[in-house]
């Protein structure tokens, strides 16, 4: 169910960021939206990768479970990307090293938290990045009112709460 909302999230956004596009190079906030986009596609494409192995090696079936979430969204979102010009830049030395470090470690206990470690931090740079780019007035004109903290989906609390609590895994 929530694979199938996150697709039809990204195909809303879809046709959102298409149904402009033949204009987007008029658009004095092309740069902006190129930078966004930019910003995205290489954290995205970390998910991407961290999820197909988690699929196979964790062994907490809520962490598998979550990995297949993660896994449908990157490829929903960077397929989007993609469909949008957007060109994946090769990853940086902290990518290569958190990708090392999944693949490294062995399946169990140790890589269900290491996997999930490494997706909060992803997504809390992501809404970092988001947040950073609402916060400049000309980027958005009607950009909502939202306060760093704010949103339930990136704000994760089952993991802050119970973090390492056995009963997470």
């Amino acid at each position: 169910m929530a694979l199938s909302a996150g697709l039809t999230l990204a195909g809303g956004m879809f046709k959102s960021f298409t149904a402009g596009a033949e204009t987007l190079a008029s658009d004095p906030m092309a740069a902006n939206e190129k930078e966004f986009r930019m910003g995205v596609i290489g954290p995205a494409e970390l998910s991407l990768a961290t999820s197909q192995i988690a699929v196979s090696k964790a062994t907490n079936k809520n962490v598998k479970e979550f990995a297949g979430f993660e896994l449908g969204e990157a490829i929903a979102v960077i397929g989007v990307l993609k469909d949008l010009g957007t060109s994946v830049p090769p990853m940086d030395a902290k990518a290569k090293a958190t990708l090392e470090k999944i693949k490294s470690t062995p399946a169990g206990l140790e890589f269900d938290k290491v996997y999930i470690k490494v997706q909060l931090e992803n997504h809390e740079f992501l809404r970092d990045f988001w947040l950073k780019i609402i916060s400049v007035k000309e980027n958005w004109p009607a950009r909502p009112k939202i306060r760093a903290g704010t949103w339930p989906l990136y704000r994760w609390p089952f993991l802050k709460s119970t973090w390492p609590s056995p009963a997470v895994f």
